[in-house]
């Protein structure tokens, strides 16, 4: 029997075949000792997947532990019940882009097809095909360790997406795998905590290595095993006649027992990382009659799946291609490698490991480019990025055009992918090898390239002579889609250097280049700095571009512009606290920057909306926003939003401040834009104010004011930074037609209309900005103010409000929120902590927002964060642990 049959033939199960040629009853046995628990949570997830509450669930452990045993015993007890999909990440020496999502494409009959148009529509598509069909699907993959970037992506997808369908999600994941743990553990941190669920597998107890064994040994092998059960495996399989002391020990002692014919088709078959190809294998082993292979598959060994053989365990495999001599195992690599060239479809990264095993310096040079391509297809770039460094450093032959191309290459695809340092690397080898070569327009276009990637890495004056130098070797050649992607960089960085006439200049002109060549590419690029530059003089029409920009790159399938669209758009709508209308175009940006692999531009996203949650008074969630991104890959420049908003949300709601700052100071490019200086003074002066302390951050936000003036003399940043200046006690000194460019709750403030400041400043949804114009009235509105820093828990400035009113003379001057709800066990706020209760009472959101007098929105919010503070999978959940850690009222 090949797998289960289910809904009339059109969905297979993709578990290994099951066959009576070997015994699997001692695998069997050991790997579910002891495994009722898991397995009832596995069952339970599949239950909720049956009533449309799908979710992630993931069997971790050390190798050897039964992770797959667990997952397999879920599948056979629900045969004929659910449809099952399978992939795995192999153990290439380089990750294969979307592996996993290929072994389920090639047992999807067709139902499923990995395109090349990009991660996003295979993800929507594999989402179809798991939504739709007879009963719930159960989707597994295997060892996700060794996934590459995409793959992590597409998890990531589906968890947010999975809540209302009959889907279930099942990941194994190595515990012990120490160059992934980071990774895998940053993976976690992206998915939201009611998302998914972990289930760890423990070694057996000496208990359990008793039932097993049933042997008065029982104690010794469980001391020298551990309770592991690959090695129990391995020694009931050897007739008890020896305790295994080491994987390879145990492994190599099960060859001893077979014929030889039988020994080197598994040693030839350990080459093999992932599936076996049987036609191979015999060429191999010169064992047409495969009785071989029947000795290997009887002894349990090797597996049949529906793709092909296997090892039954990867330690095994492992432990026999470890003993093979150096010269065998190349040539072994050798031959597979020159058989799977003549295939009609060769996976290039299979190619590409078994040219790594024969150190064929010219097959990895020219299947690492190959293995790039694909991925670059895909829109995974940084894996694009590490496949043509492989094939750069491979020393395969490259003439000096070759190398300098395939180096632009890398530079654009780690830029694309926020691997800055990488980009800046291969793109000033770039230009070194063009300068060497004396070609004017492909030196050019290298500049432009390097011109970029030394603005991610804040070197503003290095980017601005790269890019000045660029459009000059380039302006011969002025309908080339070289020179108008030269001048879309230098709209960017007269851009952020405030010379947006300029720059809005260039954008046109690239723009019109672009649209004649039909390369939307560059086009909408332009449009993102031009927009951006056109927002700072014009908003109306600045913003109007944006919209039409996503709009258009959205109707064409363009998903990397998509992404640097919504970036820009959700960086002004952020500035221009449109919350709203930022709210909306948040998750289709931050899917259009996954979608592509576009890291630098969620981070980016992720900063503008944490800034606007700082804006709204939502610190702990601002933080939360951007935690990923802190403690994450380094993204450059990008990342100062979300280094901005995290130091915000710290010095209002009393936490770290001082070193976030720093950091984010260090972040700042050589030669520092108006658009991230303004930011940080204004954040300075703030610091300053809370601790009565002006005089110097004040003297730095006034300088920075000057320079708004003389860049702009108009701006969004301009209003803020003289909205603090005030309020730190030296107003800048502005003219009635400066004034009349200011938004109301900026101009009304400067003009000591601060209640209606106020008002203006709750229009918008501010409430701290709100509490600081109503600080500056009577007593009565300074009262407010107090109780609304007292109900955002913003300690630092209710502190310095009831230091000020005392100092005034003001009796009877409030005291704050107790110390017991200041230090909550849970680290959860004061209005978190409301909420908590009334989820006790078994309130739903809307009722919890009726009661408090919030928008549901807010409370969604406040419901989310408590889940994440109690570490909690759903809100039943979180009451019972907040009963049993007494957090709620007895």
């Amino acid at each position: 029997m090949r797998g289960n049959e289910f809904d009339g033939g059109r969905e297979r199960s993709l578990e290994p075949a099951v066959g009576t040629r070997r015994d699997h009853g001692a695998h069997e046995r050991s790997a579910l000792v002891e495994r009722d628990g898991p397995l009832e949570r596995l069952e339970a997830g599949l239950a909720a997947a049956r009533r449309e509450r799908g979710m992630l669930l993931s069997v971790e452990g050390e190798a050897g532990v039964g992770k797959t045993a667990v997952v397999q015993a879920l599948i056979d007890r629900n045969a004929g019940r659910a449809r099952v999909h399978r992939g795995a990440c192999e153990h290439f020496t380089s990750p294969e882009t979307l592996g996993a999502l290929r072994d389920i494409a090639r047992e999807s009959g067709g139902r499923f097809t990995l395109r090349n148009s990009g991660a996003y529509e295979n993800f929507e598509s594999l989402l179809h095909l798991l939504s739709h069909g007879a009963g719930p699907a159960i989707l597994v993959i295997e060892d996700i360790h060794w996934a590459d970037e995409g793959t992590l992506d597409l998890l990531r997808f589906l968890a947010r997406r999975i809540q209302n369908r009959p889907i279930l999600i099942i990941v194994t994941v190595r515990s012990d795998e120490e160059d992934s743990r980071g990774r895998v553990a940053r993976f976690w941190s992206t998915i939201p905590r009611d998302a998914y669920d972990r289930i760890f597998l423990q070694p057996l107890s000496l208990q359990g290595v008793e039932r097993l064994l049933q042997t008065p040994d029982a104690a010794r092998v469980h001391a020298l095993t551990g309770g592991n059960p690959f090695f129990l495996t391995e020694y009931v399989a050897g007739g008890g006649g020896g305790v295994p002391r080491a994987v390879q020990d145990a492994t190599l002692a099960r060859l001893v027992g077979l014929e030889p014919e039988a020994r080197n088709a598994l040693v030839c078959a350990s080459v093999f990382p992932g599936q076996i190809h049987e036609q191979i294998l015999r060429e191999l082993t010169s064992d047409p009659s495969q009785s071989a292979v029947e000795s290997c598959l009887r002894s349990g060994m090797l597996q049949e799946t529906r793709g092909g053989l296997r090892f039954r365990h990867e330690l095994a495999r492992l432990a026999i291609e470890q003993s093979i001599a150096p010269l065998r195992r190349r040539e072994l690599h050798e031959r597979i490698l020159a058989r799977l060239k003549n295939q009609a479809s060769p996976r290039a990264a299979e190619l590409l490991h078994h040219a790594e095993g024969a150190r064929s310096a010219i097959d990895i040079t020219r299947f690492a480019q190959d293995a790039a391509d694909e991925a670059r297809r895909l829109g995974a770039h940084r894996e694009a990025a590490a496949y043509l460094s492989k094939a750069l450093d491979a020393g395969g032959e490259l003439t000096d055009p070759q190398r300098a191309g395939m180096l632009e290459a890398q530079a654009e695809a780690a830029e694309a992918g926020g691997e800055f340092a990488t980009a800046l690397a291969a793109a000033d080898a770039a230009v070194a090898l063009r300068r060497k070569l004396a070609a004017a327009a492909p030196l050019g276009n290298a500049l432009r390239i390097a011109a970029k990637a030394n603005w991610q890495v804040a070197a503003v004056d290095r980017a601005d002579a790269c890019a000045h130098e660029a459009l000059d070797l380039l302006q011969t050649q002025p309908d080339t889609w070289e020179y108008a992607s030269a001048l879309t960089v230098r709209c960017l960085l007269d851009m952020v250097a405030g010379r947006e006439r300029q720059a809005i200049e260039h954008g046109q002109q690239a723009m019109r280049i672009a649209a004649r060549l039909g390369r939307f590419d560059i086009y909408a690029y332009a449009l993102v700095h031009s927009g951006v530059a056109t927002c700072c003089i014009d908003l109306d029409t600045g913003l109007r571009q944006l919209r039409d920009g996503v709009e258009e790159a959205r109707r064409v399938g363009a998903h990397n512009e998509l992404a640097d669209l919504h970036a820009a758009l959700i960086y002004v709508l952020a500035h221009q606290r449109a919350f709203e209308e930022l709210d909306r175009f948040l998750a289709p940006g931050i899917e259009a920057c996954r979608a592509r692999d576009r890291w630098a531009q969620e981070v980016f996203i992720l900063g503008g909306w944490a800034l606007s949650l700082c804006d709204r008074g939502r610190y702990s969630e601002a933080i939360e926003a951007v935690a990923p991104t802190m403690s994450g890959r380094a993204v450059g420049i990008m990342a100062i939003p979300a280094m901005l908003a995290s130091a915000r949300a710290g010095l209002r709601s009393g936490g770290p401040f001082e070193e976030l700052l720093t950091t984010v100071r260090a972040a700042l490019p050589d030669r520092p834009d108006l658009l991230r200086l303004v930011p940080l003074a204004i954040l300075d002066v703030e610091g300053s104010w809370l601790n009565d302390d002006n005089a110097d951050a004040a003297e730095r936000l006034s300088w920075a004011v000057e320079k708004v003036m003389e860049a702009w003399g108009e701006s969004w940043a301009l209003g803020d930074a003289l909205f603090w200046l005030k309020v730190a006690g030296r107003p800048y000194v502005t003219s009635a037609a400066q004034l009349a460019t200011l938004a109301d709750h900026h101009r009304l403030f400067l003009e000591d209309r601060w209640r209606e400041s106020a008002e203006a400043w709750e229009r918008l949804g501010c409430p701290y900005e709100q509490a600081v114009a109503l600080s500056h009235g009577d007593e009565p509105a300074r009262r407010a103010a107090l109780a609304i820093f007292d109900e955002l828990g913003a300690a630092p400035a209710a502190r310095k409000l009831r230091r000020d009113l005392r100092a005034d003379g003001v009796r009877a001057v409030p005291a704050g929120p107790s110390k017991a709800r200041r230090a909550h066990p849970a680290g959860l706020s004061y209005r978190q902590a409301q909420v908590l209760e009334r989820m006790a009472e078994g309130l739903t959101n809307p009722e919890i927002a009726e009661r408090m007098g919030l928008s549901a929105k807010t409370v969604e919010h406040h419901v989310s964060a408590v889940l994440a503070a109690l570490e909690a999978t759903n809100r039943m959940h979180a009451v019972n642990i907040a009963r049993e850690r007494g957090l709620l009222p007895s």
